[in-house]
Protein backbone atom coordinates (compact mmCIF):
# COMPACT_ATOMS: atom_id res chain seq x y z
CA UNK A 1 0.00 0.00 0.00
CA UNK A 2 2.68 2.52 0.42
CA UNK A 3 4.35 2.37 -2.49
CA UNK A 4 1.18 2.70 -4.43
CA UNK A 5 0.31 5.98 -2.13
CA UNK A 6 3.70 7.24 -2.61
CA UNK A 7 3.98 7.12 -6.17
CA UNK A 8 0.41 8.51 -6.54
CA UNK A 9 1.93 11.44 -4.09
CA UNK A 10 4.72 12.13 -6.12
CA UNK A 11 3.10 12.02 -9.49
CA UNK A 12 0.85 15.00 -8.23
CA UNK A 13 3.49 16.68 -6.55
CA UNK A 14 5.92 16.41 -9.72
CA UNK A 15 2.70 16.94 -12.60
CA UNK A 16 1.77 21.09 -11.33
CA UNK A 17 -0.99 20.31 -13.08
CA UNK A 18 -4.53 19.53 -10.43
CA UNK A 19 -7.89 19.47 -12.25
CA UNK A 20 -11.09 16.62 -12.22
CA UNK A 21 -9.36 13.91 -14.46
CA UNK A 22 -5.53 14.01 -12.45
CA UNK A 23 -7.24 13.85 -9.24
CA UNK A 24 -9.15 11.45 -10.48
CA UNK A 25 -6.85 8.97 -11.99
CA UNK A 26 -4.76 9.66 -8.52
CA UNK A 27 -7.48 8.98 -6.27
CA UNK A 28 -9.09 6.24 -8.13
CA UNK A 29 -5.47 4.57 -8.87
CA UNK A 30 -5.52 4.30 -4.98
CA UNK A 31 -8.58 3.03 -4.20
CA UNK A 32 -8.61 0.61 -7.30
CA UNK A 33 -5.69 -0.63 -5.11
CA UNK A 34 -7.26 -0.71 -1.97
CA UNK A 35 -10.24 -2.83 -3.54
CA UNK A 36 -8.32 -5.34 -5.30
CA UNK A 37 -5.86 -6.10 -2.09
CA UNK A 38 -9.24 -6.72 0.07
CA UNK A 39 -11.04 -8.80 -2.72
CA UNK A 40 -7.49 -11.06 -3.05
CA UNK A 41 -7.19 -10.85 0.39
CA UNK A 42 -10.46 -13.31 0.89
CA UNK A 43 -9.09 -16.32 -1.35
CA UNK A 44 -7.00 -18.99 0.57
CA UNK A 45 -4.91 -19.37 -2.54
CA UNK A 46 -2.69 -16.35 -2.53
CA UNK A 47 -1.29 -17.31 1.11
CA UNK A 48 0.95 -14.25 1.09
CA UNK A 49 -2.00 -11.87 1.72
CA UNK A 50 -4.76 -13.79 2.98
CA UNK A 51 -6.25 -11.90 6.10
CA UNK A 52 -3.94 -9.55 5.85
CA UNK A 53 -6.31 -6.82 4.81
CA UNK A 54 -7.92 -6.41 8.59
CA UNK A 55 -4.37 -6.62 10.16
CA UNK A 56 -2.97 -3.67 7.56
CA UNK A 57 -6.17 -1.69 7.78
CA UNK A 58 -6.20 -1.71 11.39
CA UNK A 59 -2.83 -0.83 12.16
CA UNK A 60 -2.17 3.03 13.43
CA UNK A 61 1.30 2.52 13.02
CA UNK A 62 1.17 2.01 9.10
CA UNK A 63 -0.73 5.44 8.76
CA UNK A 64 1.63 7.15 10.77
CA UNK A 65 4.79 5.87 8.68
CA UNK A 66 3.00 6.68 5.67
CA UNK A 67 2.21 9.85 7.00
CA UNK A 68 5.79 10.65 7.88
CA UNK A 69 7.52 8.83 4.42
CA UNK A 70 4.89 10.95 2.62
CA UNK A 71 5.87 13.78 3.85
CA UNK A 72 9.46 13.89 3.57
CA UNK A 73 8.87 12.37 0.14
CA UNK A 74 7.11 15.40 -0.68
CA UNK A 75 9.69 17.69 1.57
CA UNK A 76 12.97 16.03 -0.38
CA UNK A 77 11.45 16.37 -3.16
CA UNK A 78 10.41 20.06 -3.49
CA UNK A 79 13.47 20.86 -1.97
CA UNK A 80 15.58 19.72 -4.63
CA UNK A 81 13.43 21.63 -7.24
CA UNK A 82 14.23 24.68 -5.21
CA UNK A 83 17.80 23.90 -5.02
CA UNK A 84 17.77 23.10 -9.15
CA UNK A 85 15.97 26.27 -9.66
CA UNK A 86 18.48 28.26 -6.97
CA UNK A 87 21.74 26.47 -9.25
CA UNK A 88 20.13 28.00 -12.71
CA UNK A 89 19.98 31.32 -11.34
CA UNK A 90 23.26 30.98 -9.94
CA UNK A 91 24.93 29.84 -13.45
CA UNK A 92 23.10 32.43 -14.97
CA UNK A 93 24.51 35.03 -13.24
Amino acid sequence: MGVVLLVNIKIMSSAHTHDAISLFFGIGSILAFVLFFYILNLFESFEDIYKIFGIVFTNTLCYIALFFVGGACILIDNGLHLIHYEIRLMLEA
